[in-house]
């Protein structure tokens, strides 16, 4: 099962302002916790909450997750010998749990949790109900089938260019009248010649 993150939390000065502004950005639900705390639905298996930070806590403005643990003492040991530094340890939430946050060797600013054994998770970090999967049919064995030549029409070739008419040679031109009769005496005389 290893650590999931459960939660996710919003440590502010103004718990009204981030409220109004994540209302009218994501279509989540919110419900006051307790005084100083907003619970927040996401409408997937991880919710959050937005925490109004306590006058004098030393835990900074911003997001911060939540891993689940088992044992607190344990992964506090673990966070120091990794270089993390603890900010508020072990501290209670009545009837709830019990939570730690630290921050780890770059700054940022993390949480464990370790749910109280009697406790209910909150309905943000409530997973989502799972249906009985329904029990698995035999498949039947499905006849292998031939399979199918398609033809593929093939590429038309382009059109070609259809040819040109040949050009018309220019008409003869008419000789006058007079130079007709003088070629037609030419010819009429050297056929009787022979």
């Amino acid at each position: 099962m290893g650590n999931p993150i459960q939660h996710i939390e919003w440590a502010t000065k103004d718990t009204s302002r981030l409220r109004a502004f994540y209302s009218s950005v994501f279509d989540w639900q919110f419900a006051e916790w307790m005084p100083g705390y907003v619970g927040v639905v996401t409408g997937g298996d991880t919710g959050g909450g937005i925490m109004q930070i306590p006058e004098g806590a030393p835990i900074p403005v911003g997001i911060c997750c939540y891993a689940t643990v088992t044992d607190i003492a344990e992964s506090e040991d673990k966070i120091r010998n990794g270089g993390g530094t603890i900010l508020m340890s072990n501290q209670e939430v009545p009837n709830m749990g019990w939570f730690t946050v630290f921050q780890d060797p770059d700054g940022n600013t993390f949480a464990i949790w370790k749910q109280h054994p009697s406790a209910v998770p909150a309905p943000a970090a409530a997973p989502a109900a799972k249906k009985k999967a329904a029990p698995k049919k035999k498949k039947k064995p499905v006849a292998k089938k031939k399979p199918v030549k398609v033809k593929v029409a093939a590429k038309k070739k382009p059109a070609k260019k259809a040819k040109a008419a040949p050009k018309k040679k220019p008409a003869a031109k008419k000789k006058p009248a007079a130079k007709k009769a003088k070629a037609k005496a030419k010819k009429g005389a050297k056929k009787k010649k022979r």
